[in-house]
């Protein structure tokens, strides 16, 4: 059941938003269902949920860890979009605060999803705009932008801690200087990040407990933060990382740069096999959050990134045939390394045209 609506800020979640006209031709044009709006055209996401549910429209079955429904409310970045115009973090934060009302108006929703319709829910900590973003706003620079993330962020952090919900951190997930996470506006995501967005669904998924937390909820004095955990995962450019290492041309032919992407993540830490993150929401998490989005720079390939593609340039112990084939990318590039090294040495006169590498 799909309840998002392009522009939505907080109180529209909860007073009803109307879908633009572009957007409710774009829906026609394409054969989408039409937005389930009322009498009046006004989008009621909260109402929708409760009256679905009367209605049992929504199977309600047990799966591994999860008693589904599950909500995922992504909410609060156009709140913080909208208020930018007011030049200064300082500024921007009292909008959030006054006039929004972030943290009030974030609780409510929460407890009508959680405690009033007893539903699922997956917190989402919006993802940081394409560095491009800051060519409209020269007024605006990323350090000020980030402290006002880290306001929102806190409180997210907070709002996920007392109720015991995962939280999905799509702002250390997207990577704000890597183009191919955006689609043709700096703050929309591209169909790679939609994957990414998606493979932190699936997971979160899979491995919250998410009946633990109901059983939690009747045990008296149950502390519901130690249920509390943060999903996030980046994907790193292999091309920043090759540059680093002066090896870009070394790559065989059959690997596409544009699309060749190793899921890992952005801090060194150890993630599963995919590279998601998955760790508590304690006190600590918010200077953790800090420190891993101030860390983040154009361009800049950390050395666990490098570490991470090490054994795309250590020899192989055994000379072996290399073919084609994705699993075999090490014997490639050692191969081509060679080729590389080979007719350097021989146009400085160092290796004779008889010696040289076979190609």
């Amino acid at each position: 059941m799909n309840l998002a609506l392009d522009e939505s800020a907080i109180s529209d979640i909860i007073n009803g938003r109307k879908p633009d006209d572009n957007l409710v031709s774009a829906r026609e044009k394409y054969q989408m269902c039409p937005y389930p709006v009322d009498n009046s055209g006004l989008l009621l996401p909260l109402k929708l949920l409760r009256d679905a549910k009367k209605n049992n429209k929504f199977k309600l079955f047990e799966e591994k860890n999860a008693i589904s429904p599950v909500v995922i409310l992504s909410i609060g970045a156009n709140d913080v979009r909208k208020n930018l115009k007011y030049t200064k973090p300082d500024l921007v934060i009292e909008m959030l605060q006054k006039k929004v009302q972030f943290e009030e108006n974030m609780e409510q929703i929460v407890k009508m999803i959680v405690n009033d319709l007893r539903f699922n829910l997956i917190l989402v900590l919006a993802y940081e705009p394409h560095e491009d973003c800051f060519k409209e706003m020269l007024h605006f620079g990323r350090e000020e932008l980030l402290d006002v993330m880290e306001w929102t962020a806190v409180r997210m952090l907070g709002l996920a801690s007392r109720n015991g919900l995962p939280l999905m951190d799509l702002s250390r997930t997207l990577n704000p200087f890597e183009r191919t996470h955006y689609s043709k506006t700096p703050f929309k995501p591209s169909n790679q990040s939609a994957e990414m967005i998606a493979d932190l669904i699936a997971h979160i998924l899979e491995n919250y407990d998410f009946k633990a937390l109901q059983e939690a909820k009747n045990k008296k004095d149950f502390d519901l933060s130690t249920l509390s955990k943060i999903y996030y995962g980046i994907y790193i450019s292999v091309t920043n990382i090759l540059k680093k290492k002066n090896a870009l041309p070394l790559l065989p032919p059959f690997v596409s740069i544009s699309s060749f992407y190793i899921y890992c993540d952005c801090c060194g830490k150890k993630g599963d096999r995919n590279g998601i993150q998955a760790e508590a929401n304690t006190s600590k998490s918010k200077d953790a959050w800090s420190k891993d989005l101030r860390s983040i720079a154009p361009g800049i390939a950390t050395a666990s990134d490098i570490d991470l593609l090490a054994d795309l340039f250590e020899e192989p112990q055994k000379e072996a045939k290399p073919n084609n084939s994705t699993d075999n990318i090490n014997a490639n590039i050692t191969a081509i390394s060679r080729k590389k090294s080979g007719q350097k040495e021989e146009e400085e006169g160092k290796v004779p045209t008889k010696d040289r590498p076979r190609r």
